[in-house]
């Protein structure tokens, strides 16, 4: 038999996520400086919402400069008339 009690199972994180509105998203980023070389940033998706912290690390040249410049809107991405 049942105690009559029933349970509610709450998903704080994601309750949490909702409320917060996306800040940044970007789809698919391309950016190549050369047709002969590979690109500084490739295909990079990411979303950030309100209170999140990114953190972009890596070896010099590996493009992050070039990945904020992008977000920023002070480079254009490969692929797009200029």
């Amino acid at each position: 038999m049942g105690s009559g009690l029933a349970y509610l199972i709450i998903d704080l994180k994601s309750i949490a996520q909702m409320e917060k509105p996306v800040i940044v998203q970007i789809e698919g980023v391309t950016r190549q400086f050369d047709k002969s070389t590979l690109p500084a940033v490739d295909e990079v998706t990411l979303s950030l919402q309100r209170s999140d912290i990114l953190g972009l690390l890596g070896p010099s040249g590996c493009g992050k400069t070039t990945l904020l410049r992008l977000v920023a809107g002070c480079a254009i991405r490969s692929g797009v008339n200029q």
